[in-house]
């Protein structure tokens, strides 16, 4: 098994002025096979203690965001991942 980071989108069981969606990175689960599995729930937050971890952070985000996004499964226990969210960056 291997790992990769996505951007996943939630779907919020309220609406705010800003819609019902929000967007954050997370680390994900990638079968032998190239199959995604599963993904971590706590969105990675990309803190670090030096100014090279801050560029690796970088890095990782902006690699992600060239992939295509990524349901992640919401509140009401719908199970969505690792459907494609229908718009992309």
């Amino acid at each position: 098994m291997t790992t990769d980071y996505r951007i996943l989108a939630h779907a919020l069981p309220i609406e705010d002025d800003r819609g019902t969606i929000v967007f954050s990175l997370h680390k994900v689960h990638i079968t032998h096979n190239g199959e995604l599995l599963s993904y971590n729930a706590v969105p990675w937050h990309g803190a670090s203690h030096s100014p090279q971890e801050v560029k690796q952070w970088a890095r990782i985000l902006a690699q992600a965001s060239e992939k295509p996004i990524l349901w992640a499964d919401d509140r009401a226990n719908k199970k969505r991942f690792p459907a494609l969210f229908e718009t992309s960056f």
